[in-house]
């Protein structure tokens, strides 16, 4: 999974793409200029060749003595005409001391019945300086010019850019708990003007409906628990007063009751998702996570007890974590509690307390059938159970807050939940 570590800035991007665009350009730019140009050459010497030629031909027509000058040219009679020819040859240049290339063109002509040959040379070398010369200029200039043009752009992007980045980054700073609108640097750029529309409008309206969800969720907490409050003090007040009552109603007022308990705790569960959705449990402070594990322990003993399920709690390092207070203590009493509640009588608890774990695990036989899904909402391994199906799903998004993380494994006939964290 990529992080933001394997990203690469904007401005570095567009820098990078430059470079690499404007180096293939200029090579392929070199290219074509070597081939434009030594073609450009090879012509104009072959043009220079056809002149030579055509002078001597008619000096030899006006029956002048042409002497020839070797290895620039040279006029012999021959005994027949052959097909006019041009090429490169490698000839002994007595003025270099050394073989030289030249390009040479043959001329066969009659004049007056005699029969001519008339070679004429040009020195290779010369036109290969001027071409490599003319290459070099270019890739001089070309990169002069290369340079500042990248300099130029890469300070007008910054300028350019300059309102976005620091838009970018009032973005990062804002949060829907704060009601103060966001405030964007203004720009000349269109698209900016209106991505900065789009974002004020976008913001005002998370704030608004954050709001509103906020409220809904301290309603619904009120308005709903207050009613279930009522219909469980009535029915308990039945209870109480079953001697008016038959065996079948105390048995339908039972069923009642529970429901209604079964309804107040989905309601809660509920709500403290939506309020841990909602970001509304931004305190942290330091906590010692062993005594609070300790305080749930001694909460929860005398069910354990009556199960007849032995806890074993070891602590190997002590801990403090950054934390939301009430969140680790909903963490701890979800993971302990499901821990007794899906452990047979005579069974055992294992608790232990590491630098960066804290393990809960429970016996038991049963493998579970899809333990991808357990810290899903609403996820029953058996349908026939009462859980709400939402213990290990507030365990998974209080983890989720903080950034931590929650496992499950099955091993030696346990169930064993990992909750693993960064200590103080």
């Amino acid at each position: 999974m990529e992080t933001h570590q394997d990203k690469i800035k904007l401005l570095k991007k567009i820098a990078k793409s430059y470079i690499q665009f404007g180096l293939v350009l200029a090579l392929l730019c070199l290219i074509s200029l070597y081939f434009i140009t030594n073609a450009i050459i090879k012509d104009e010497t072959d043009e220079g060749l056809y002149s030579s030629t055509h002078r001597i031909e008619e000096l030899l027509k006006q029956n002048k003595t042409v002497t020839s000058l070797s290895p620039l040219f040279e006029v012999s009679e021959v005994s027949e005409i052959k097909p006019q020819s041009i090429g490169y040859v490698v000839l002994y240049d007595a003025s270099q001391n050394e073989d030289e290339e030249f390009r040479e063109l043959n001329t066969f002509i009659k004049v007056n019945n005699v029969n001519y040959k008339i070679t004429v040379r040009t020195l290779v070398v010369e036109s290969e300086d001027i071409l490599i010369s003319i290459l070099i200029a270019f890739a001089i200039i070309f990169f002069v010019m290369y340079l500042a043009q990248y300099f130029y752009t890469n300070y007008i992007n910054k300028i350019i850019w300059k309102p976005f980045f620091e838009n970018l980054e009032a973005i990062k700073a804002f949060s829907v708990k704060s009601k103060s609108k966001i405030e964007l640097k203004d720009s000349d750029i269109l698209e900016f003007v209106e991505l900065n529309d789009n974002l004020k409008s976008l913001t005002e309206k998370v704030i608004s409906d954050y709001e509103n969800l906020k409220q809904f969720t301290e309603n619904v907490s009120h308005e709903v628990q207050t009613p279930l409050a009522i219909i469980q003090a009535k029915i308990e007040n039945l209870i109480d007063n079953s001697s008016v009552l038959s065996e079948r109603d105390t048995i339908t007022l039972n069923d009642i009751q529970r429901n209604v308990r079964r309804l107040s705790k989905l309601n809660k569960s509920l709500i403290l998702l939506t309020k841990i959705d909602n970001q509304q449990f931004s305190e942290t402070e330091s906590i010692n996570l062993n005594e609070r594990v300790s305080s749930i322990i001694e909460a929860v003993e005398e069910i354990a007890k009556s199960k007849k399920i032995l806890i074993s709690y070891k602590e190997r390092d002590i801990v403090t974590l950054l934390m939301n207070k009430t969140l680790l203590d909903v963490l701890i009493s979800n993971l302990i509690g499901n821990a007794i509640k899906y452990t047979a009588e005579n069974g055992k608890i294992v608790i232990s307390i590491t630098e960066n774990n804290l393990s809960i695990s429970n016996s038991g036989t049963e493998i579970l059938h899809a333990p991808e899904k357990i810290f899903q909402r609403f996820y029953k391994e058996n349908n026939n159970t009462q859980s709400l199906g939402l213990g290990l799903a507030i365990v998974k998004k209080i983890c989720d807050y903080h950034k931590m993380s929650i496992q499950y494994h099955f091993k030696d006939s346990m169930h064993q939940y990992t909750f693993s964290y960064n200590s103080l």
